[in-house]
């Protein structure tokens, strides 16, 4: 089984790589998705609460616009909620890769929040192939606006995010999102041609 990681900030257009992959043949999850998941389970929501009792309301569910607003509030508050929460998600994905066959290729999207290295991150030091997208400013606030995202909330998302010299420290590929579309898939034929094949 190969494991691509693709990462990136928000609005950088993680997903539309991801799902082009996945045209491709290749097993897509979204960690996103997974955490949604991950964080209705008991054991996870007592985590929750014991970092912030303002995400949880009194029958036990996560209110997720509190969580979010608690999320974005600071770097240090985003890493102690990834640390506590990362490895639960880190297992469920495992348990849905033991599911697919040996010869899968799988793309995860990830936001990621990373040390120094692929081998201090739970995610990237299995990963086989890690490839980071960027894109302009310009071209994510476009994207935002399409999901709904203000500039101010966008601006204020990606100041809790890794920069880019954190995220291309740990790539082995890298996707510029700032161009046409024949552009973009012509990147993702080289890469698939590279790593998955």
């Amino acid at each position: 089984m190969k494991v691509i990681y693709v990462i990136g900030g928000i609005c950088n257009g993680k997903s539309i790589i991801g799902k082009s992959f996945a045209q491709k043949g290749a097993v897509y999850f979204d960690l996103d998705k997974i955490s949604q998941f991950v964080l209705e389970k008991p054991e996870v929501i007592e985590q929750v609460k014991k970092l912030s009792d303002d995400v949880v309301v009194e029958n036990g569910i996560i209110d997720k616009e509190a969580l979010q607003d608690y999320l974005f509030s600071n770097k240090l508050v985003t890493h102690a909620f990834d640390r506590a929460i990362f490895p639960h998600i880190k297992e469920e994905l495992d348990r849905q890769l033991s599911d697919l066959d040996d010869d899968s290729i799988v793309v995860v999207e990830y936001s990621g929040y990373f040390g120094d290295s692929r081998d201090e991150d739970i995610f990237l030091k299995d990963a086989d192939a890690v490839v980071w997208v960027e894109s302009r400013l310009k071209d994510k606030i476009e994207r935002g606006k399409k999901r709904g995202i203000e500039n101010f909330e966008l601006t204020w998302r990606m100041r809790v995010q890794p920069y880019d010299e954190e995220y291309e420290a740990v790539a082995d590929y890298v996707i510029h999102n700032n161009s046409t579309i024949e552009a973009l898939d012509e990147r993702i034929d080289e890469i698939w041609a590279s790593c998955c094949k």
